[in-house]
């Protein structure tokens, strides 16, 4: 019988808790008690864990199991029979240019947001958001950024990020405006103390959840101010430091390419970006004219015909409909020729005449 995964949790730790005298699996069972402790089950008898840390826990009593097979003390490894919870990406989404101002407005407000007082410790959170909308690195790539990293004089200003996904290889990256002032600022702001560029008020480089903390706090104050400020602002509570990464890369590959936004990214191919970081909110091609002439046509051309014989001609309408198709493509190519040459400034006529048949 298949068992789904949240079913599996306690059942297979009990599993697991009556093989542990054995030393080697003792070891495994001593981390997994503690999520029976602090995770009451649901009325599916679930543990309510997220997808993803289901799918951890999985992956870690199917390593034990597995453990347990090979020394003898189980038959087979169940986890095998669970099925995985299922993960849902959700679809990647770009900021507008709308939306990235009220973000950079929002992080500098957070820092001196009244009725809670200057944040000392966020000091760098704007100068680290800015960073992020102009590189599109990963946020741990840029909390491990040194002043040595960096080159300033050059136009544009440069930066070796060090992959710390990609185990620590260099690449260079060109930085805009937004980014260079971004490094320029904390350089006003810490003196080059410290190596690193965003560092603690110790010295030592902030962490993932610092950046990821600030921010779900500053959208929480962000929400809280009054209805009367807050309103036509576009709503950003949806953006995470993330977003910045998946923005960038939708930004180049509307720009330039898709290649060039992978290798801002720093990925090895293309795949990645294209599957993972590109908004998907595209707009169809511009074939209202051709429609709106072939259903017109059609339209009266039936009206006109109505029946003949008491039967529908089949013939005579698909001959008409590929006459208008091809009429319809002529005047939307016309249509096309004469938007780019008046891009240019050539004027062509309105009745510039067809090319004959």
């Amino acid at each position: 019988m298949t068992v789904s995964v949240k079913n599996f949790h306690h059942r297979g730790l009990a599993r697991t808790r009556r093989v542990s005298s054995h030393p080697r699996v003792a070891t495994a069972s001593r981390y997994f008690s503690p999520q029976v402790r602090t995770h009451a089950p649901d009325n599916d008898g679930s543990l309510g864990l997220p997808p993803a840390t289901g799918k951890r826990a999985r992956a870690i009593l199917s390593g034990a199991f597995g453990v347990a097979v090979r020394y003898g003390l189980v038959l087979h490894n169940p986890v095998r029979d669970t099925l995985p919870p299922k993960i849902v990406t959700p679809e990647a989404r770009a900021l507008t240019m709308d939306e990235l101002q009220t973000v950079r407005r929002m992080a500098r407000w957070f820092t001196i947001a009244p009725g809670h007082g200057p944040r000392p410790q966020a000091q760098p959170f704007p100068s680290i958001l800015d960073f992020l909308a102009g590189t599109g690195v990963r946020i741990s790539d840029a909390l491990r950024l040194q002043w040595a990293d960096l080159n300033l004089d050059t136009a544009p200003p440069t930066a070796v990020i060090h992959d710390v996904k990609g185990g620590g290889r260099r690449r260079i990256i060109e930085l805009p405006d937004l980014a260079a002032e971004a490094v320029r600022s904390q350089r006003r702001a810490t003196m080059e103390t410290y190596p690193w560029v965003f560092p603690t008020g110790t010295g030592k480089p902030l962490t993932k959840s610092n950046i990821e903390r600030w921010t779900r706090k500053a959208k929480e104050a962000w929400e809280a101010r009054p209805a009367d400020v807050k309103a036509g602002e576009p709503d950003v509570s949806w953006v995470t430091p993330h977003t910045f990464r998946r923005s960038v890369a939708t930004w180049l590959n509307d720009q330039v390419s898709l290649q060039a936004a992978s290798q801002q990214l720093g990925h090895s191919d293309s795949t990645v970006a294209e599957h993972h970081y590109l908004d998907r909110t595209v707009t169809g091609p511009e074939v209202a004219l051709v429609l709106n002439a072939v259903l017109e046509c059609t339209k009266m051309h039936i009206k006109k015909l109505g029946t003949r014989n008491n039967r529908w001609n089949a013939y005579d309408s698909q001959s008409l409909y590929l006459r208008i198709v091809r009429d319809s493509r002529k005047q939307a190519e016309l249509q096309t020729s004469r938007t780019l040459l008046s891009g240019f400034g050539v004027r062509v006529p309105d009745g510039a005449p067809h090319r004959p048949r």
